[in-house]
């Protein structure tokens, strides 16, 4: 997820604190190959860790992890092939719409009624079907593409954008920032029944699967939510963020040593 979708995405989602520490290992299954009818499965690994108002989230093979801290407003990635790291703050920003389209969405969720106990707490089962178009001032809609969701959900209230794949909308440009804010499609959500709520402890949706295999609600020690002592700080600038002076100062001074390192590659 790239830095300005991440922090639009996280404006107004992290705000209720969480009451107990929590380690979550989810494994996801999806298939590569979705323009044939072949079947080339691939799985990675996400673990979660939460910690009051933190969240540091760990994908494997991708080299680093972030620390989101809702309290503070700040994003802590950590990149571990560099062994730097860098913060960056998060607020709302101003959100232009873009009057090109408007992505509507209709989901329609049903509890069957079935319940059943997990990791020590209470799940329930709900089937969530969702139909999406694109309409345009200047032309047809777009064909409706219908998407069914079968989950099982764990009682449990989470600080963090929402895990579940329901309702989520991928928007495959990026933002753009004019006038001091980010166009941002405009999107048109109606719902029917009991929205999912809670942890998905096993959702599948068409050949993505994804199930929580371990869950831990031992105390987690604080340096997890922290960069290594060891580690170099950089300053890498989300889109529109106004960084403090001595930050400005060390992201002037990195593009220095980089134009003084360019200076020498290829030198004999």
């Amino acid at each position: 997820m790239s830095a300005s979708v991440l922090a639009l995405t996280l404006g107004g989602s992290l705000g209720a604190p969480l009451r107990a520490d929590l380690r979550i290992k989810v494994k996801e299954t999806f298939n590569t190959d979705t323009a044939t009818v072949a079947h080339h499965y691939k799985e990675s690994t996400v673990v979660h860790y939460y910690k009051e108002n933190r969240w540091r989230s760990d994908a494997d093979q991708s080299g680093y992890y972030r620390v989101i801290d809702s309290a503070n407003k700040r994003i802590t990635t950590v990149d571990l092939t560099k062994r730097e790291y860098s913060i960056n703050s998060f607020t709302n920003t101003n959100q232009i719409k873009d009057p090109s389209q408007t992505i509507v969405i209709e989901i329609e969720s049903r509890d069957t009624g079935e319940h059943r106990q997990m990791f020590g707490h209470p799940v329930h089962h709900i089937v969530t079907t969702e139909r999406r178009h694109t309409e345009y001032p200047d032309k047809a809609p777009s064909e409706t593409r219908e998407t069914i969701t079968d989950g099982w959900y764990l009682d449990i209230t989470l600080p963090s954008p929402d895990h579940s794949r329901t309702g989520r909308v991928s928007v495959l440009t990026s933002t753009v920032a004019q006038r001091g804010g980010h166009t941002v499609p405009n999107i048109k959500v109606t719902r029917n029944g009991p929205a999912p709520r809670g942890l998905p402890v096993w959702e599948k949706t068409g050949d993505h699967l994804s199930e929580v295999t371990e869950f831990s609600e031992l105390p987690l020690d604080e340096s997890l939510f922290e960069p290594p002592k060891d580690f170099r700080r950089v300053v890498r600038r989300f889109p529109g963020e106004q960084l403090s002076w001595s930050d400005e100062l060390l992201f002037d001074w990195q593009h220095v040593q980089s134009w003084l390192a360019s200076l020498f590659d290829g030198a004999p």
